[in-house]
């Protein structure tokens, strides 16, 4: 998905999502400048973002995020690598960041003994 297709996809999921609560436009804009502390933001500049007429700032799609109830995650891998991101349970979290940050060569025993194992 090219960058512009992930905007319209991100935009289009939390318009959703803000119909979905009930928000008006005015309702997610106060709320948004609240989060970030930015005294107002206009009915008409939030209009304007979610309609992809005006690029916003990270920061700013974290807070729409946030006080949708939803969480905004970004990835950011070396160009050319190849990554994929998977939900897993909490309780995993620490053992797939210390296979995450192995030695190429230990990885690649550690996945040879995983795929040895009856499933």
């Amino acid at each position: 998905m090219a960058r512009d297709e992930h905007e319209v996809w991100l935009r289009g999921l939390l318009k959703a999502e803000r119909l979905r609560k009930g928000w008006s436009l005015q309702q997610a804009a106060t709320a948004i400048a609240k989060e970030l502390d930015w005294g107002t933001l206009t009915k008409q500049a939030f209009s304007e973002w979610e309609q992809g007429k005006t690029h916003m700032r990270v920061d700013a799609y974290a807070a729409w995020c946030k006080v949708l109830g939803l969480q905004l995650e970004i990835d950011a891998v070396p160009a050319g690598e190849d990554g994929v991101t998977v939900r897993l349970p909490r309780e995993l979290a620490g053992t797939c960041r210390a296979f995450a940050t192995l030695a190429p060569a230990d990885r690649a025993v550690v996945t040879e003994l995983i795929s040895r194992l009856k499933r």
